[in-house]
């Protein structure tokens, strides 16, 4: 989980340097839509993927190598008899756990928020007055806020349009809005906040793809025959008190007036779009390759010696050995890693020395070691021990265990050499 949110920040830290960097004054507002929305799912999407290339040169086995051979169950040492650790305790809380409770928390009022949000622009709609503007349907509302945008709805103040004092282009301006389906973006982007909400660089990216809309919907206007400076008037003229839903998409947004009004005296400045998207391609690839790429172990020819086939195959009846710094039991994949600069295993047909980290025993359901059961997620220090692992088949665990260990189990106990 760590691993995931370092890299996904990291994506989207690269994406918002690029946007700010090359594309926040370029004029070609489609084309940053794309780039602001394409940089978050990449960089929440991306980080998930976990291809390994890894290939590990094998040498064949001397015949000198050691051979463990295949022993009873009757021969395994009884768990009665290993020394305990009392912080692999069961009922033990571990600050992960802590965490993922207050992560869940926080996530479900936010959830909780983005209903009632959706719930309220609804009734909304429901009570509005709806009347017919040039083949568009207006939704009109006592609320004295400015115009706003939900999907197909065009909410207006009641009281400003029977008047008549709502200027043309700012209603097409809320046609713009509904054209280029902008709630559907930002109803993303909220989802991705409530998700996300720890991660500062989500809620910049909101503000980026928001403003951008806002930039579409004042290049839609001026395309329609509007005299910017006009226009650029009344986006001055037109401020309203009153907040909105964060769903909606509203004509005066305060935060990007004066960016909206930069923006619209660079109308006819349309600048060339190849070399700036070229930019993105070796920055994409190195980030696809940094973060969608791994391997359980980093290996090289100076650094790995093998002289037997690392293998998953189960290794039941058969007790081994296993030096290294590190032992930890992953969560996400429920595989036992051993790290360090030196790592020596000799288990079954493996034998092999190695620095990095290395995963031989396949997928561990129940894991037990110096008598007590291990915590996910937990770095175990096996710095200067011998590890001696055994592994039971399903029927041998669950005579231990229970029903607990249906899918097998693997035993370690550690020794000073």
């Amino acid at each position: 989980m760590i691993e995931y949110i370092i890299e996904s920040t990291l994506c989207f830290v690269t994406f918002y340097i690029i946007y700010e960097v090359f594309f926040k004054k370029y004029t070609n507002y489609k084309v940053n839509r794309v780039l602001l929305l394409f940089s978050t799912v990449f960089s929440v999407l991306v980080p998930l993927l976990k291809i390994s290339l890894t290939t590990i040169p094998f040498k064949e086995a001397s015949p000198t190598n050691r051979i463990i051979e295949n022993l009873p169950v009757s021969n395994y040492i009884p768990i009665s008899d290993l020394t305990t650790i009392p912080s692999f305790e069961d009922n033990s809380i571990s600050i992960s756990s802590i965490f993922i409770g207050i992560y869940i928390v926080i996530t479900v009022l936010l959830l909780c928020r983005f209903a009632f949000h959706l719930r309220t622009l609804y009734s909304k709609w429901k009570i509005s007055e709806k009347v017919n503007y040039k083949g568009h349907t207006l939704s009109l509302i006592e609320e004295k806020i400015p115009p706003f945008t939900f999907f197909q709805a065009i909410f207006i103040n009641k009281e400003v349009y029977t008047k008549n004092t709502i200027k043309e282009e700012l209603i097409i301006h809320e046609i713009a809005h509904k054209y280029q389906w902008h709630s559907i973006d930002i109803l993303y982007i909220e989802l991705l906040q409530a998700f996300f909400w720890f991660n500062p660089f989500v809620y910049l990216f909101s503000k980026k793809i928001k403003a951008n809309h806002e930039y579409l919907a004042d290049d839609f206007v001026v395309r329609c025959g509007i005299d910017s400076k006009e226009y650029a008037n009344q986006i001055l003229n037109h401020t309203f008190p009153h907040k909105i839903a964060g769903f909606a998409s509203a004509f005066n947004n305060h935060l990007t007036i004066k960016n909206r009004l930069i923006m619209l005296s660079k109308f006819q400045d349309k600048k060339p779009t190849a070399y700036r998207l070229i930019i993105l391609i070796p920055i994409l690839l190195l980030l696809f390759i940094s973060t969608a790429y791994t391997s359980d172990t980093l290996l090289s020819d100076d650094t790995l010696t093998v002289s037997k086939t690392i293998t998953t195959d189960p290794l039941v009846g058969n007790i081994g050995t296993v030096y290294g710094e590190s032992i930890v039991w992953s969560s996400e994949n429920n595989k036992v890693y051993i790290s360090g600069d030196d790592i020596r295993v000799v288990h079954g047909d493996n034998d092999f020395t190695l620095r990095g980290r290395t995963s031989y025993l396949g997928e561990v359901f129940y894991f037990i070691m110096n008598g007590q059961q291990v915590v996910k997620d937990t770095s175990i220090a096996i710095t200067g021990k011998k590890c001696i692992v055994i592994k039971l088949s399903p029927k041998d665990a669950i005579q231990k265990y229970g029903a607990i260990a249906k899918q097998g189990a693997v035993e370690i106990t550690t020794e000073s050499p």
